[in-house]
């Protein structure tokens, strides 16, 4: 559900410019996808989608204070490309 800049920023952070991110302001995705809070937050999650749009990596943390796991989404974005 973060905006646009906030992923621009985050994939500068990770280094994962080239790894398009989705922009979930309406809440769609993060619904579909099952973390969406009955208070209209999400989990604080992380789905990595190939083109074939299967999903090949999820990390959902429910505590919003915790700390993605950025190593973790790298290697899965190494993994996910190689393939």
């Amino acid at each position: 559900m973060d905006s646009p800049f906030a992923n621009k920023v985050f994939a500068q952070q990770v280094g994962v410019n080239s790894f398009p991110l989705l922009s979930d302001l309406k809440k769609e995705v993060a619904k579909k996808y099952g973390v969406l809070r009955p208070d209209g937050f999400s989990e604080r999650s992380t789905f990595l989608v190939d083109k074939e749009g299967l999903v090949r990596w999820k990390q959902i943390q429910p505590s919003l204070p915790q700390q993605r796991k950025n190593e973790e989404f790298i290697e899965a974005i190494k993994a996910v490309q190689a393939s």
